[in-house]
């Protein structure tokens, strides 16, 4: 405890400094949202897509396997 007391007397604390720089930087402007957000708007359609895509292919494959499953059960194949 000692030792990091004696580092804080150590370092120099500069008060000319501002704690926050230039706010400007960090602001972002509205039409930068807005575009983000139609990025993201158009991204969210097209995984909603490729999931639907997804999900017919899985649909059909598993209507085949039962359709197969049931030739064999037949004993057709």
């Amino acid at each position: 405890m000692t030792i990091l007391l004696k580092k804080f007397k150590k370092s120099p604390v500069d008060d000319k400094q501002p704690l926050v720089k230039d706010q400007k930087d960090d602001q972002i402007s509205l039409s930068d949202v807005e575009a983000q957000l139609i990025t993201t708007d158009q991204y969210q359609k097209e995984l909603d897509a490729a999931e639907q895509q997804l999900q017919k292919q899985i649909d059909q494959e598993r209507k085949d396997y039962y359709i197969v499953l049931n030739l064999r059960r037949a004993g057709l194949l």
